[in-house]
């Protein structure tokens, strides 16, 4: 079995209707069931494509049972599933199933699937946005925008730790990178609140106005020892 592909695809099929988006993704799993004297199951397997509700999945030997556990090594715990087709490949190499989850998870597929999920959902509000921009409130489309380009910086410092890995190198130099960007969204963040106070969008009555009282009490308390001067 290969490792989790790092070139997954969406497909973008016109028609498709079903219930969450299908990406075509790698993803070594196991698959377990028991049979019906008791005996416990596990086959290695892999998933072809996936998405929130199950996924087609190809393995050696199927399992005797309609009713299987899935787990995998990039996400914690594990997932039931019914089968709900079988179909030998050509060559009779493995065969192939199609399993759905008894409930729908996303997080079950890793890093991965929700990356390749959010890049097409972005590729479709793109396209939205330039066929009928419409009425936006243009604060709306900042707080978007901000959003998009703080994406942006992450996932750069994020590919520097991955390149800083795959050459045996230290990735921990990026972490101050982070920690700059981490700064420069709370002064974002600081200066549209404070806009929304002026404004009186922000009220006794927001929630969570009290806890953001505390937090940035006790960061302003921690910045504190930063700029004493002795």
């Amino acid at each position: 079995m290969s490792a989790q592909s790092t070139t997954a695809k969406t497909d973008s099929k016109q028609g498709d209707r079903r219930r969450s988006e299908r990406v075509v993704l790698a993803v070594p799993i196991e698959v377990g069931w028991t049979t019906k004297d008791g005996k416990k199951v596990k086959e290695a397997a892999e998933s072809e494509v996936v998405n929130a509700h199950g996924a087609m999945i190809r393995i050696k030997k199927p399992p005797s049972t309609s009713q299987v556990d899935l787990s995998q090594s990039k996400s914690s715990g594990a997932v039931r599933a019914r089968v709900v087709s079988v179909k030998d490949a050509e060559g009779g190499e493995y065969t192939r199933l199609t399993i759905e989850f008894t409930s729908p998870n996303e997080e079950f597929w890793g890093i991965g699937y929700l990356l390749q999920k959010s890049t097409a959902d972005l590729k479709q509000l793109v396209q939205t946005l330039e066929a009928d921009p419409g009425e936006i409130d243009s604060r709306i489309l900042t707080d978007f925008r901000d959003t998009v380009n703080q994406v942006r910086r992450i996932s750069w410092v994020v590919q520097q730790w991955v390149n800083l890995q795959a050459k045996g190198r230290d990735p921990y130099a990026v972490l101050t990178m982070l920690a700059a960007e981490r700064v420069r969204l709370m002064t974002n963040l600081g200066q549209n609140l404070s806009t929304d106070l002026d404004a009186t969008e922000i009220s006794f009555e927001t929630e969570g106005l009290e806890d953001l009282f505390h937090a940035v009490q006790g960061l302003h308390i921690r910045l504190s020892y930063l700029f004493k001067k002795d």
